[in-house]
């Protein structure tokens, strides 16, 4: 009975030295397998979708169509009725100038020049009548004849420009009196169109001068711009520009709305670059025509012009950096070669996966694997390329694995194949030394 209990001891004290054995084995093989561990290569997949090549520039909305108002009447801003950004109608009160007591008599003058005229109108087609009549007769030269038509028309056409500038001013003024004691008590600036106040110059108090001056421009009061008609002016480098062309689609996209995009197409393209301030390099100034008309698009705002050069569906693509554009030989001789090159993973065998399952301490214990063994190198062609993808024409498909970083990939394999040679080398010079 003392020998049997005596057994029973020896043989659980052998098991707990067993089971110590064991868990120290699985520690050291665990840190053993943990600094032979090597870094796992990233891969993806070949995707299928579509590719969009495209050239993106900055650029400002701005309206095609503008117009400065001015007075017709020199004097003081004494009401101004629009804001910046208000809309306004044709014919609408823009604001109030208290004139100048000379425009008063800037009004006789036009009204003068228009009687004026009017009575030289009548005198020269008396005189043309009457010199049609000697010219029958043969008393007078066609020479004759033709200056005294000249004449009457220089006549009319004076006429006509006094009048129109007579009813313009009258447009905008207030009378009271009449005859010698109509004087002008005030003048009313207005809207020449539909639009959208865009610029407002002045302020109340301000003195303002007539346009309708030849000598002076006369005071910019209001910009007047219409709304629905806006462009987009963006300047394409020389660099690119040879791959834009006129009716070219274009997306736009605001730091306003990141989440929206609006359509477009290039409108005019500039035929003369010009040296833009701040840029190293020539540039074209481009129109882009807006299509999704819409009203948070406004006038000032910088926006991100997407330029579609080439726009592919239902191909084969890959992310940029699985291919490597591998430039080999001299520029210099001529004998610079690039290839575009993809390293391609083999199947993997789904056995091995089950084996490290069911032994991992045999697994711990291995020499790792060579992480390069399984890659295949293929040289592929390449399509269009986007900011993130390029089409891959090759025999490949969505069941394709490639490592995700091509030219890492291809940097440390050599780096590897080095190593190799150099460790070769060095073994063969020992063993040399040995030997002798």
């Amino acid at each position: 009975m003392a020998l049997k209990k005596k057994g029973k001891k020896r043989l659980k004290k052998i098991l707990i030295i067993l089971a110590v054995v064991v868990v120290i084995a699985l520690i050291v093989g665990k840190n053993l397998a943990r600094g032979k561990k090597v870094e796992e290569i990233k891969t993806t997949k070949v995707q299928y979708g579509n590719v969009t090549e495209k050239l993106t520039e900055t650029g400002n909305i701005e309206l095609i169509r503008t117009i400065e108002v001015k007075s017709k009447i020199a004097g003081i801003v004494k009401d101004i009725l629009v804001e910046e950004g208000d809309r306004v109608t044709e014919g609408q009160i823009l604001c109030i100038i208290d004139p100048d007591p000379n425009q008063t008599l800037q009004l006789f003058q036009k009204r003068s020049a228009v009687d004026r005229t009017r009575i030289e109108i009548n005198r020269l087609q008396k005189e043309v009548e009457r010199v049609r009549e000697l010219a029958k007769n043969a008393y007078i030269s066609a020479k004759d004849l033709e200056d005294a038509e000249n004449n009457l028309s220089i006549a009319q056409n004076s006429y006509s420009l006094a009048k129109l500038e007579l009813e313009i001013m009258e447009k905008e003024i207030e009378t009271e009196g009449t005859g010698a004691e109509e004087r002008i008590v005030t003048s009313k600036v207005k809207a020449p169109l539909d639009g959208v106040i865009t610029v407002r110059y002045i302020e109340e108090g301000v003195l303002v001068t007539s346009g309708m001056s030849s000598m002076l421009a006369g005071t910019n009061l209001f910009q007047i711009g219409d709304p629905s008609a806006q462009i987009i002016k963006a300047n394409i480098s020389e660099v690119d520009i040879g791959r834009v062309k006129v009716e070219d689609k274009v997306r736009i996209t605001l730091d306003a709305y990141p989440d929206t995009s609006f359509a477009g197409k290039i409108k005019h393209i500039s035929p003369v670059g010009k040296l833009q301030q701040g840029r190293q390099v020539v540039s074209f100034n481009t129109e882009v025509e807006i299509i999704d008309k819409d009203p948070r698009l406004k006038p000032g705002m910088s926006c991100d012009v997407d330029v579609i050069i080439a726009e592919i569906d239902s191909i084969t693509f890959l992310p940029l950096e699985s291919v490597y554009e591998k430039n080999e030989g001299s520029k210099e001789e001529g004998s610079q070669n690039i290839r575009n090159l993809i390293y391609v993973k083999a199947a993997q065998d789904t056995t091995k996966d089950e084996n490290k399952k069911k032994f991992p301490l045999f697994e711990m214990f291995k020499k790792p694997e060579d992480p390069f063994k399984d890659f295949t190198e293929m040289e592929v062609d390449l399509g269009i390329k986007s900011d993130s993808r390029v089409q891959v024409i090759a025999d490949i498909d969505t069941t394709t694995v490639v490592a995700t970083d091509a030219e890492k990939f291809s940097k440390d394999l050599e780096a590897k194949k080095k190593a190799e040679e150099e460790k070769n080398k060095k073994k063969k010079k020992d063993e040399k030394k040995t030997e002798s």
